[in-house]
């Protein structure tokens, strides 16, 4: 399964870093001592985010987690790690011309609107995040870490009958709202039943 998904997100990934729309703005010498992870919740273990660190800053901080694969697509760099708890994987990407951190993805099987997990995730972004707002074109839903420091996208696609759901962490860019347009979902279904579930559920808190 996670052979599966390690390949159907490469695909995504190589798309995600033709992006420059993504930057950061961190340094180093930041959070020293951090080791992953930090902050959890009963679905996700949140992705280290100290933006603008180094790869082998954010090997440092993921040491206790296994790598499944380091790489690069169109050479920018990313690393690929074994999920925890209800997630898939965890994936972190940098800056092809400054090899700094930029974004991370994390992979949630979400297979259904009927699935316990979409109420799940749900309820711990509701609860932990502050919600900004819903695309009603796209389907996507914007949340913000409470310190306001970390946009969160939670976006549901479907790819050859797959459910693609992300939680893709980055800086807030207020000249450039639509993270979407940043993504290769455009080429992808919306999945209608899932998102509607999600709108139900998130707009019930």
């Amino acid at each position: 399964m996670l052979m599966k998904n390690m390949i159907r997100f490469m695909t995504i990934a190589m798309m995600l870093l033709v992006s420059t729309g993504f930057t950061a703005c961190s340094d180093d010498d930041d959070d020293d001592k951090v080791s992953w992870p930090t902050k959890g919740n009963a679905v996700f273990d949140e992705p280290y985010l100290g933006f603008g660190a180094s790869i082998s800053k954010v090997k440092g901080v993921m040491s206790g987690q296994r790598l499944h694969k380091e790489g690069s697509t169109s050479g920018s760099p990313y690393l690929f790690y074994y999920g925890t708890k209800s997630v898939e994987s965890y994936s972190y990407f940098f800056d092809k011309s400054t090899k700094k951190y930029s974004f991370s993805v994390v992979d949630i099987p979400i297979n259904s609107s009927n699935d316990p997990l979409l109420q799940q995730t749900t309820t711990v972004l509701t609860s932990n995040y502050t919600f900004q707002y819903y695309d009603e074109e796209e389907g996507d839903f914007y949340f913000l870490t409470k310190d306001q420091k970390t946009e969160v996208m939670f976006t549901i696609n479907v790819d050859d009958n797959d459910n693609i759901s992300l939680l893709i962490f980055f800086l807030p860019n207020s000249s450039s709202r639509s993270v979407r347009q940043m993504l290769p979902l455009s080429g992808k279904q919306p999945a209608w039943s899932a998102i509607n579930k999600a709108k139900e559920l998130i707009t019930r808190h």
